[in-house]
């Protein structure tokens, strides 16, 4: 069977739906590197929470590598994964820190 999704369709995990929410994301992912290196800003909100840390850190290594010239900003609550991050913003209710800014 084959399935056409153009860059605009809005996916979704639906009842019944086949894939998971890592497969989901990584389509999403996917999606992305699909319109090319234009992009200057790329915001991921949860973008890869539904894969593990190991695939995680492949795919933010590559996301590095292939969008150098952008700026790439990650909203997660996985500690691990500012350790990939070239500077890092904790924030809470009672504060905010910065880490890696020159």
């Amino acid at each position: 069977m084959l399935i056409f999704i153009d860059l605009q369709s809005k996916l979704s995990l639906e009842q019944g739906s086949s894939l998971s929410s890592g497969q989901l994301q990584r389509l999403n992912i996917l999606r992305l590197l699909a319109k090319g290196k234009r992009q200057k800003i790329i915001i991921l909100d949860e973008a890869l929470s539904g894969v593990d840390e190991s695939k995680e850190r492949k795919i933010i290594s590559y996301l590095k590598n292939y969008f150098n010239e952008s700026f790439i900003f990650i909203v997660t609550h996985r500690k691990s994964t500012k350790e990939l991050c070239d500077f890092h913003i904790d924030a809470d209710i009672e504060k905010v820190a910065f880490s890696g800014l020159q």
